[in-house]
């Protein structure tokens, strides 16, 4: 809460919680000033985290919870003291739901895990794998912690997963850490898996340094996205390195998250052979994830030439070999904070199989994407948009990252946003689609160019066109092959007010939906605006006769 001209505002966010806990924690050094207790930053932070309030939640949602610095005070003074009266403290975090996003290990690969340990006195951290299997192929066995950093108060410690060779299962045990007479053990569950059905390269180079804290297999802007692959039959490698055709050959999809920051150092640019090297990756059928931030300019800050998010030159040289392009719309970050953009929703159009059971998704305010040739727009504010080659490659840009984190699609598995995020998974995966080339709507017809796809090879039969007219099957659609069993155009007559219901499957699957409602408002679009719609030529006859009539009538008076 902060106070205003008119009273208490609510505001959040790290802009406004960091002078906040930073006020209270100078209250606290001059408390143990004034008694004459030692501190450090170890101290300071564990007795910080250890007295929050908890809400029973994942430590991705709450974090460490509420700030309670009553709790942060009493724990100081009441712990353990070493010789020199200084405090022995010890935290490590997670400690809910250690790992979430990592459970779900593969055969033959490697994996880092990553937990913090922060401690009063890191020179006698003492930390311990046990497992609790009683068979040869312990925990331990592929486990083992990296050398701990003695020198800081606050740290990363990883644990080293090498599962090469060892049997589909579940392994389980703790890791004990000590401090003198502090002792924390944190559970931890792996779950073995067959080896992947298919890899992903997760692209850390190109990622701007602001957002390098959260992302990873348990940050929370991409932690959920990589375990829904995990799930899915997939395996995430986090790549930090210049791309080329050489690293790409060895994945199936390549993962770009929130490239080319233009308020970072390099080295997030990408080298035009690089883009070459992407470029080939789809054309030759492999996929892609590109997902940013944006571009926003500071008036504040104008005069200094600072520029927060996205540098679309570079973005563009890249996402142009792809039929798209980004668009700045001018918005300024005064104006982004002030619209409450993350708040916003994005509709969904169902015109590909990304749109199934999605009817909005979260957002930032964005800016958007033109599309021409073989590019699609998926949402109804151009903010998502896909791309196929010839060959099957996809490639989907999105300028929103939001369906992509823990914060919308973990809290409600159920929600737009967790199922956006699985049908992106299963978009990429599927053999068998249906690729849409041209799409046209007016007031008198539908029409759709696709091809149907199977490892990239056409597949040379009819698909089943199905069309509903307020629930009751019609007859008023064209279908016709366009080149050799490989490309069709479907016309869909919509003349008539009603919803329309279209379906196209193939072998009894389901590909693509589309639904629309027409009626009479829908005629005086301006967008739309045709003479030769039926309803309009009713009008005329209508607006004919009355003032046909009223002339009559006055001729005759007269």
């Amino acid at each position: 809460m902060t106070t205003t001209l008119i009273g208490y505002s609510a505001v959040s966010g790290t802009s406004m919680s960091t002078p906040l806990v930073t006020g209270g924690l100078a209250t606290i050094i001059s408390g143990l000033k004034a008694q004459e207790i030692p501190y450090n930053t170890g101290v300071l932070k564990a007795a910080l985290m250890n007295g929050a309030t908890k809400f029973n939640q994942s430590e991705l949602i709450q974090g460490q919870g509420f700030v309670h610095f009553n709790n942060t005070w009493n724990n100081i003074t009441s712990a353990a003291k070493d010789e020199n009266n200084l405090p022995i403290m010890l935290e490590a975090t997670p400690q809910t739901g250690f790992f979430e996003h990592l459970t779900n290990i593969r055969q033959n690969t490697e994996t880092l895990i990553p937990f913090t340990v922060i401690t009063s006195h890191p020179e006698n951290i003492i930390i311990t794998l046990k497992s609790s299997q009683q068979t040869e192929q312990s925990y331990t066995s592929f486990t083992e912690i990296l050398p701990v950093n003695t020198s800081q108060f606050s740290q990363l410690v990883y644990l080293n997963i090498k599962p090469q060779m060892f049997d589909v299962g579940t392994y389980g045990g703790q890791i004990e850490i000590k401090v003198r007479d502090e002792e924390i053990s944190l559970d931890i569950e792996l779950i073995l898996q067959a080896e992947p059905d298919f890899k992903v390269l997760f692209d850390v180079y190109h990622t701007g340094s602001e957002f390098a804290g959260s992302i990873g297999r348990a940050g929370y802007r991409t932690g959920t996205f990589i375990e829904k692959i995990n799930q899915a039959g997939g395996w995430v490698d986090i790549v930090d390195s210049r791309l080329d055709a050489n690293i790409l050959q060895s994945y199936d999809i390549i993962w770009i998250p929130d490239p080319f920051r233009s308020d970072s150092p390099e080295p997030t640019g990408m080298g035009s052979d690089e883009v070459a090297a992407i470029r080939e990756f789809v054309e030759n059928g492999g996929d892609v994830i590109i997902h940013y931030l944006g571009l926003f300019e500071d008036p504040y800050i104008a005069q200094l030439d600072n520029v927060f998010g996205t540098d679309l030159t570079m973005l563009n040289s890249l996402i142009g070999n792809f039929d798209m392009e980004a668009v700045y719309n001018g918005e300024g970050l005064a104006e982004y904070f002030l619209s409450e953009g993350a708040l916003d929703h994005e509709l969904i159009l169902n015109t590909s199989r990304i749109g199934y059971g999605v009817e909005k998704i979260s957002k930032y305010a964005t800016n958007k994407i033109s599309t021409n040739g073989r590019a699609t727009l998926v949402t109804e504010d151009s903010s998502i948009a896909t791309y196929t080659s010839e060959l099957g490659g996809r490639v989907l840009v999105s300028s929103t990252d939001a369906w992509f984190t823990s914060i919308f699609a973990d809290n409600d598995p159920t929600s737009s946003d967790s199922k956006f995020t699985a049908n992106v998974i299963d978009w990429f995966n599927q053999d068998e689609r249906i690729v849409v080339f041209e799409y046209s709507q007016n007031n008198m017809t539908l029409a759709h160019e696709f091809s149907i796809l199977r490892d990239g090879l056409p597949i040379n039969s009819d698909p089943l066109v199905l069309v509903k007219k307020d629930g009751i099957i019609q007859n008023v659609s064209e279908f016709e092959e366009l080149v050799d069993g490989t490309r069709f155009k479907l016309t869909v007559d919509i003349s008539k007010s009603g919803q329309y219901e279209v379906l196209i499957q193939h072998e009894d699957t389901e590909y693509l939906r589309w639904i629309i409602s027409k009626n009479l408002s829908h005629v005086f679009d301006s967008d739309n605006f045709n003479l030769s719609d039926p309803v309009f030529i009713a009008i005329g006859i209508v607006i004919f006769l009355g003032v046909a009539s009223y002339l009559l009538i006055n001729r005759r008076h007269q």
